[in-house]
């Protein structure tokens, strides 16, 4: 039964570790969020700190993104574009954005909820490293994307 849940708490995980990026006080869109921690959690797979490559899968991410809203972590809105450029969408059509809730919007906060969501995860070497190393690997990961 635990090899069914695992998976789905790793993508968890993943999101909660990814909610940085939002720090200070960033607005980025769904897809943009869930590309992100797609992107992480194919790092973290390869690094062997996540092991089911179910992580990286968009529609997994944007499931769990769900989650995240109902337990009102993120914020959500939608937004209509006004003006396109090549670099965003096409003018008119409606997009979410995330933003994290105020609680969420320091670092303690995130750590709290990222370490609660590691405790139910698989036991493995890589993920019980002291949160010290862990966040330092987070960072150091975090700038790679």
């Amino acid at each position: 039964l635990a090899m069914l849940i695992w998976p789905f708490i790793d993508i968890y995980w993943i999101i909660s570790i990814s909610l940085y990026k939002l720090l200070p006080n960033k607005i980025v869109s769904q897809k943009e969020f869930a590309e992100i921690c797609s992107k992480l959690a194919e790092i973290k797979y390869f690094q062997g700190d996540v092991q089911f490559f179910e992580c990286v899968g968009i529609h997994a991410i944007n499931n769990a993104l769900k989650w995240f809203k109902s337990q009102g972590i993120l914020t959500t809105q939608s937004v209509v574009i006004k003006k396109s450029t090549f670099l965003t969408q096409s003018r008119g059509q409606t997009v979410s954005v995330f933003q994290l809730a105020e609680v969420y919007r320091d670092k303690q906060a995130i750590d709290e909820l990222s370490n609660v969501i590691n405790s139910y995860r698989k036991p493995n070497h890589n993920n019980n490293i002291n949160d010290h190393n862990n966040k330092k690997q987070l960072l150091l990961t975090n700038s790679k994307l």
